[in-house]
């Protein structure tokens, strides 16, 4: 988790469900490659979304309305992998408001070892580079998109209405 306003929350929760013993929190953002970049803060409340790392834009591909920022420390999942920080997942949830095609250039090795059976990704149908480079990656990394999905809430969202969780095998 990233944004420094969210961290307090997520703190807080894994206490209160006692998952202190089971949860190591990363507070760097994702991203193809390991570097500093900007840490974009679409909202500056707790429990806010909508910020971005490295880019310009949100997750509808839009220049982004950022009202503060700050230089921090970028990691691509194989580099995490490489240094032992992490392990070959099972499972990947990927929601990152925007550049989630970005963090899969960074995640070859690991997307495309056999232990990494299925990723959930959110994917914005209107903003096309996205949603062009998330089919290619995913399809030359040998999976096969199984369903998109999203809830009655984005239905009625104008925001989300075109946001989708896909969800590949």
């Amino acid at each position: 988790e990233p944004s420094f306003f969210n961290l307090k929350l997520l703190v807080k929760n894994v206490n209160i469900n006692d998952c202190q013993d089971m949860t190591n929190i990363i507070s760097n953002p994702l991203f193809e490659s390991v570097g500093f970049g900007e840490f974009k803060y679409g909202s500056i409340v707790e429990g806010g979304a909508l910020s971005a790392f490295g880019v310009d834009f949100g997750h509808d591909g839009e220049r982004i309305n950022s009202q503060i920022g700050s230089n921090v420390l970028g990691l691509s999942l194989d580099w995490m992998l490489d240094n032992k920080i992490i392990n070959i997942p099972n499972l990947i949830k990927l929601d990152v408001d925007g550049i989630e095609h970005i963090i899969l250039k960074g995640a070859k090795k690991i997307l495309m070892h056999p232990d990494c059976k299925s990723i959930l990704v959110e994917v914005n149908d209107n903003f096309l580079e996205q949603s062009k480079n998330v089919d290619a990656l995913l399809t030359s990394y040998g999976y096969t998109l199984r369903d998109k999905l999203h809830g009655k809430s984005t239905d009625q969202s104008d925001l989300f209405s075109t946001s989708y969780n896909q969800i590949w095998v």
